[in-house]
């Protein structure tokens, strides 16, 4: 009898998830303000890590950008100040939990407690399994993955407190399908996703109601991390080519301020992707992936 009630609770709870996901595509959240908020951003010397940093400090936040190029990551700093805004430049290396703690204890100490990390920081060598180097494997998934553990776990105490706080993790894509040439960056990034799902799920065991997450998996981003492989990497996309960082941008940031849980970049990818898995037959994955003739190709050597 048990079992019976808690299958007719557990049906009127999925209804009304189903009614309330159909009002918010139709009504959207609000914008949540951030005005004098605490935001580090890792991997903020470039790409979508600088341009967040210049949104979320245009709208009165103050950011401490991380990230292990010093040059660029005080330019990223000098360009918000420039502009009026707050931020601090922090070299950090995020692989070591040391060089985080360090990174952390300096940002409490300019900028007060953080209240929205944004993992960002990222590399993608783009080689075949058997061309990567024991080194390039590490780092990739040290950098793209492990890294999280390191910031959450130091920032969230303070999260936990005071019922409140945001955790943005910049996955990709990549982290809902195998792609060829990025063996070490997919399990990266599917590491990523699974850890941001795993925390949130113990945000809800927990019970505060004022922790949010919000997971980006974009397509691929015209950035350094795109651009510096067009040497010996060919990108094809039968649907559409590499999105600007300053469109992916704008779709992160509404997103972050709506407190929506996902962002899919362009945001027909998210449906696609889910909708492949489910309705197309497991062997039929290769085809379906050369039909949409979309990931990173080798450029073929000229006789």
């Amino acid at each position: 009898m048990h079992v019976v009630l808690d299958v007719i609770v557990l049906l009127g709870k999925l209804i009304f998830f189903y009614f309330e996901a159909l009002f918010r595509k139709i009504v959207p959240p609000s914008k949540k303000s951030v005005r004098g908020k605490v935001v580090v951003i890792t991997g903020g010397a470039g790409g979508l890590g600088r341009c967040l940093a210049l949104k979320f400090a245009g709208l009165g936040a103050k950011v401490a950008v991380w990230d292990i190029n010093k040059t660029l990551n005080e330019d990223t700093a000098k360009s918000i100040s420039s502009l009026g805004g707050k931020a601090k430049a922090i070299v950090c290396d995020v692989t070591d939990p040391q060089s985080v703690r360090n990174a952390a204890s300096l940002t409490r100490s300019e900028l007060g407690e953080v209240d929205i990390i944004v993992n960002n920081a990222g590399i993608m060598p783009c080689r075949r399994l058997l061309d990567l180097s024991e080194e390039e494997i590490k780092r990739t998934i040290n950098i793209n993955m492990t890294s999280h553990f390191w910031t959450v776990r130091e920032f969230l105490p303070h999260m936990l407190a005071q019922n409140e706080g945001h955790i943005v993790t910049v996955a990709s894509m990549a982290s809902k399908a195998g792609i060829p040439l990025l063996t070490d960056y997919c399990a990266s990034k599917y590491g990523a996703y699974g850890f941001a799902e795993a925390v949130k799920a113990e945000m809800h065991m927990l019970g505060p109601k004022n922790i949010h997450s919000t997971t980006v998996c974009p397509m691929h981003v015209n950035t350094n991390l795109v651009t510096s492989l067009t040497s010996r990497i060919d990108y094809r996309n039968r649907f559409g080519g590499v999105s600007s960082a300053e469109e992916v941008c704008d779709a992160i940031m509404d997103s972050v301020l709506r407190n929506k849980e996902f962002v899919y970049y362009p945001s027909y990818m998210g449906a696609l992707s889910d909708w492949s898995q489910c309705i197309f037959p497991r062997n039929s994955h290769p085809t379906f992936f050369e039909f949409m003739d979309t990931g990173f190709f080798e450029k073929k050597k000229k006789k």
